[in-house]
């Protein structure tokens, strides 16, 4: 269906450096300061593991971002190391394409969008309490996460073909389903260093 658009706007804005990629950036940014303001807040008070948690998600949403963007790589024109190119899939400053871990972010890519699509249905299948339902996914980011979680789970299923060029956009939708999680989680004394 997106072929038909004209001048092959589709294709145009999800290769590198182009729109979809620099949200992805920016999505991870905002998700990564939102994270850090929290984690100054909730050092203050009682909730350190929850501060720890939310420390450690932005230093994690900080490195995506990097990595999304290949640390600058082709913004500043930096020339890659040709060790390095060898090393990596795309020959860039990243991490997540370098041949000895990228086989595993598809697995990462899999989980986190099984656990945003199905998660809300915990409470109703368990007996669990409010307080460990606070810190679940929504019912209302599945759509956030179901388009993530077919195509990942097809790509990991060989069996992308036409949708590669979705990869991106999945991608998207997958990190703003994460950051909206993250901005969900409500603090509760479940949480609290006793």
């Amino acid at each position: 269906m997106v072929s038909i658009w004209p001048f092959n706007v589709f294709k145009e804005i999800v290769k590198e450096d182009k729109i979809i990629e620099y949200l992805q950036f920016y999505v991870l940014l905002i998700g990564s300061i939102w994270c850090f303001k929290r984690t100054y807040f909730l050092s203050k008070t009682q909730m350190k593991l929850l501060s720890l948690f939310f420390s450690i998600s932005a230093i994690g949403l900080l490195v995506v971002a990097g990595d999304e963007i290949s640390w600058g790589q082709r913004i500043l024109n930096i020339e890659v190391h040709e060790d390095i190119k060898q090393l990596n899939r795309q020959e860039e400053l990243t991490v997540h394409n370098l041949y000895s871990v990228e086989w595993l972010v598809i697995y990462g890519y899999v989980t986190l969008s099984t656990a945003g699509s199905f998660l809300w249905l915990v409470p109703y299948s368990l007996s669990f309490t409010r307080k460990i339902t606070n810190y679940l996914p929504s019912h209302l980011l599945f759509f956030y996460f179901l388009f993530p979680f077919i195509f990942f789970t097809a790509q990991l299923l060989n069996d992308w073909g036409i949708w590669q060029s979705w990869s991106e956009v999945a991608e998207l939708y997958l990190y703003s389903g994460i950051i909206l999680w993250l901005v969900l989680i409500k603090n509760d004394s479940y949480l609290t260093k006793k």
